[in-house]
């Protein structure tokens, strides 16, 4: 089982047993987050979508300018998009606009630094259910 896979699991049994989490696995387009999120509400309108593009890593976190791409097109018009990179010891979430670096061809390197950076998936939780 991949890091990533074993963060997934992770993530999606520390949330509300409620929402509903879905892998995306898609070869057509290579930008497309791993993770589509929804947090229901009791009034159903009201309800919260994430698209979620999920990193296990060591400490520094690389995207693809194909994810770059996605990520900001759909930040620019509202969605919640968000990258979550589990290292050793803590759990960082970009959810804003973020300042990338190309590393070569396939690689990009983010350099903003993140919205939250927390060890506690309660902290995680508390940022999906209020952005």
């Amino acid at each position: 089982m991949s890091a990533e896979t074993k963060f997934y699991n992770s993530f999606k049994k520390a949330m509300p047993p409620w929402w509903h989490f879905q892998r995306i696995e898609t070869t057509t387009d290579s930008g497309v987050p791993d993770v589509n999120l929804y947090i229901p509400s009791t009034d159903y309108l009201k309800g919260i979508q994430w698209w979620i593009e999920l990193k296990a890593t060591n400490s520094t976190v690389y995207i693809r300018p194909s994810q770059n791409a996605w990520i900001k097109k759909r930040l620019s018009m509202g969605c919640k998009v968000a990258i979550i990179a589990k290292t050793k010891n803590e759990l960082k979430i970009w959810n804003r606009f973020f300042e990338v670096e190309p590393i070569s061809g396939k690689r990009l390197k983010i350099l903003s630094t993140p919205t939250m950076i927390t060890n506690e998936w309660g902290e995680l939780e508390k940022i999906l259910e209020t952005c």
